[in-house]
């Protein structure tokens, strides 16, 4: 059951003042962890390759937006690193809403205060919400997973590729996004 949130609560959550990214957990604010150097990279390196093939797209129209705030209830906002949304569901407002879920939420990973585990756990509640995909990139590792709405997770291969209906990104195209930084070069 969703809980009074104080509005200011709601000043912070909303306010671009900060440097901090918060999400909003059963009413309490909790900071999303620092972003690692590759994090951000790869945040803007997969955001470019998004916008490249969605403004390819003939059939839809389709936006990429970075670190957007999703509304799941009052008391319950989250931030997907990237969300890939249908023109048709954005709100002239700063955020998500029900009813309007992105077709592609990404989580990326920042060691070590997050896991796997609680990103996958991330995109199922996104799932529930009606994203119908979700991805997980730990770049560090160079691992990332595909997870479908209604289907379990799956690691994607090194020569492999992540999936979310009109969209495609090769994994060796998604590294490039690292190459040539210093003392993580790529081939």
């Amino acid at each position: 059951m969703a809980t009074t949130v104080a509005p200011q609560i709601f000043e912070r959550l909303f306010s671009d003042d900060t440097p901090e990214r918060f999400e909003l957990i059963d009413g309490e604010l909790q900071a999303k962890p620092m972003v690692s150097i590759f994090h951000s990279l790869i945040m803007t390196w997969l955001g470019y390759l998004l916008v490249e093939q969605t403004e390819k797209l003939t059939d839809q129209e389709l936006w990429v937006l970075t670190d957007p705030l999703a509304k799941i209830r009052e008391d319950r906002w989250l931030r997907p690193d990237i969300a890939v949304i249908r023109a048709e569901d954005a709100e002239a407002w700063k955020y998500i809403m029900p009813g309007h879920w992105p077709l592609l939420c990404v989580e990326i990973l920042s060691p070590p205060d997050q896991t796997v585990d609680e990103l996958l756990d991330k995109c199922k509640v996104f799932h529930e919400q009606g994203a119908e995909y979700c991805w997980v990139i730990a770049p560090e590792s160079r691992a990332a997973w595909v997870y479908h709405k209604n289907t379990e997770p799956r690691w994607i291969p090194a020569g492999g590729a992540l999936d979310a209906g009109p969209l495609l990104i090769k994994l060796t195209d998604l590294w490039r996004g690292l190459k040539n930084k210093r003392g993580n070069r790529t081939k």
